[in-house]
């Protein structure tokens, strides 16, 4: 599948800085829903038309300068066959959850880990949970973000010049070796 690599970088990215996936909300046919991870964040995937500041999610923007820019976040989608479903599934699969097929969803409901939902309706643009819970808003955790992972440092080699390693050593010119 293309894009599959990616998808489980964005997910494993997603649950680094976010832990668990507590559930999915599915809002509108096709395309808009959101990620509600443990530490309180709920990404939207339509995060411009909810206004959520995506460049504070810093794997996702390693992603996107590794692959031209591409807002993977854009790809997860539902109710239909195709790309976009095929991608949230790998997202899903990825974060641990049990259900991953999103062709056949219909909007409003919510995926919980173990494969359970909770079915909305719509009613003056807002959505009546059947379990009674609210919909949760787009935002940030209020606890500090976890800090990124530290870049990978080369390992000294053996081939280090003795000089370079001992800092009271006297430095030698470069027509010294070949003497």
């Amino acid at each position: 599948m293309p894009y599959e690599h990616e998808i489980e970088q964005l997910a494993k990215g997603a649950l680094a800085a976010h832990g668990q996936l507590r559930e999915v909300v599915f809002l509108e046919a096709n395309k808009d829903s959101m990620l509600v991870f443990a530490d309180g964040t709920v990404i939207p995937v339509l995060h411009q038309q909810h206004g959520y500041d995506i460049r504070g999610e810093a794997y996702a923007m390693e992603l996107a300068r590794k692959h031209s820019g591409t807002d993977y976040f854009s790809l997860l989608a539902f109710g239909y066959s195709g790309t976009g479903p095929s991608c949230y599934a790998v997202f899903l699969r990825t974060a641990g959850f049990q259900a991953t097929n999103v062709e056949k969803v219909s909007a409003p409901l919510r995926l919980k880990p173990d494969g359970r939902t909770v079915q909305g309706s719509g009613r003056d643009g807002s959505i009546d949970w059947s379990d009674g819970s609210e919909t949760p808003a787009p935002g940030r955790s209020k606890s500090p973000p976890k800090p990124a992972a530290p870049p990978l440092l080369r390992k000294e080699t053996a081939h280090a010049a003795p000089a370079a390693q001992t800092p009271n050593a006297e430095k030698k010119k470069w027509w010294a070796f070949w003497r």
